[in-house]
């Protein structure tokens, strides 16, 4: 059951219990149970940690993440060509000549884009190098 259907039916089951009198105005149901055994308690300690954790995550340089920003949309591109070569060859509404021109130009899009994502992915590993940036967190996530 998800968490809105869990609360919907709690809030149901808070509503009824108020309507009657005889009733305690808290009514403990399996769902409010449920919920209860959800429930996640996080100390301050805990949430300031937290907040360290993520301020002391190194961060790429600028020129670096737009290498990485580069990669993702090369990368995008490439799967929407793909896609798009794969419903053209499944295309039967085309003549023989439409679909073999067609899936030429979508095969040469599809290759240099290939390539593009591999120029990119090349220049990311040189800048890290360069950077002297370590961490292996950073680079898999950078290369990922």
């Amino acid at each position: 059951m998800l968490i809105s259907e869990r609360l919907n039916t709690l809030e149901l089951t808070i509503k009824s219990s108020q309507d009657v009198k005889d009733k305690p105005a808290t009514v403990q149901t399996s769902e409010t149970r449920q919920l209860e055994e959800d429930k996640v308690d996080i100390s301050e300690e805990a949430l300031a940690a937290s907040a360290n954790e993520k301020n002391d995550k190194p961060t790429l340089p600028a020129h670096i993440q737009a290498i990485v920003d580069q990669v993702k949309k090369l990368k995008q591109m490439l799967e929407e060509a793909k896609a798009i070569l794969l419903n053209l060859s499944q295309n039967n509404q085309l003549t023989d000549e439409q679909k073999s021109v067609l899936l030429k130009q979508k095969q040469s899009e599809v290759l240099s884009l290939q390539g593009a994502v591999q120029i990119a992915v090349s220049a990311l590993r040189d800048a890290l190098k360069e950077a002297g940036i370590s961490d292996p967190s950073l680079i898999l996530d950078a290369l990922s």
